[in-house]
């Protein structure tokens, strides 16, 4: 994913075999390597700017470099989380849902090679002689619908709740999340030319899938995405 996403992504130097189900990625180092958070503390607006023009340039970087699609997994495989998850604590009626809505726009869609986990964490600054400009790093990798790309910065727990006092976000409202949320979308539809609407539902598709990954891994849950899921959902359509 790192090599076919161009000029945008960190340089993939080598990729070294460590055993039979292991390996070392070794990429370029990203000097002075400050992500993406503090911008995002400043100025909310100006940090999701720099994420859709990065998304734009990702793309257009994608028809020079070769053809990855054969080794990156389909998109639907994203939903795996969901299929898992029989949990009490994540609605089953909110995850039937996710993995329904999923299923159609994982299924549809302009198919593009993805980061797969574009969050402010994941963002470095780079700084080349006087010229500072945004690296991608720690790609997830998936080759599908083009507007999945914007997920992680709608949904992932701490991108929701970047310059937030919360501590605990269980049982916390969904109001005020999707409040930035929708912000966050008229910026990356403004730049990238997504379907707001589209957008919207895979932010509702992928909060439940960051709950259920939270489940299986850690065994809690975090609740800010499952607070913005409750709040998408009665405005949330099929495709």
């Amino acid at each position: 994913a790192l090599s076919a996403l161009g000029a945008s992504a960190v340089e993939v130097i080598d990729l070294v075999s460590v055993d039979s189900s292991t390996a070392q990625l070794i990429t370029a180092r990203v000097l002075p390597g400050d992500d993406l958070r503090p911008t995002a503390r400043m100025d909310d607006d100006a940090a999701t700017r720099i994420v859709a023009e990065l998304i734009c340039a990702m793309r257009v970087d994608q028809a020079d470099r070769p053809d990855r699609t054969g080794l990156l997994p389909a998109l639907p495989g994203v939903l795996d989380p969901l299929r898992e998850c029989r949990d009490d604590r994540v609605p089953g009626t909110l995850v039937d849902a996710a993995l329904h809505l999923g299923a159609e726009l994982a299924t549809s869609g302009e198919p593009v090679v993805l980061h797969g986990d574009l969050q402010h964490r994941n963002i470095a600054r780079s700084l080349n002689g006087d010229v500072s400009d945004w690296k991608v790093i720690d790609a997830h990798g998936w080759w599908g619908d083009a507007c999945f790309e914007a997920v992680a910065l709608l949904v992932a727990p701490e991108s929701v709740l970047l310059g937030s006092e919360v501590i605990d976000a269980r049982g916390m409202p969904g109001e005020p999340l999707v409040g930035r949320m929708r912000r966050r979308i008229d910026i990356i539809a403004e730049v990238t030319g997504d379907d707001r609407d589209r957008l919207r539902s895979w932010a509702f598709v992928g909060a439940l899938i960051a709950e259920a990954r939270m489940v299986s891994q850690h065994d809690l849950v975090h609740g800010a995405p499952l607070a913005l899921a409750h709040a998408l959902a009665p405005d949330i359509r099929s495709y």
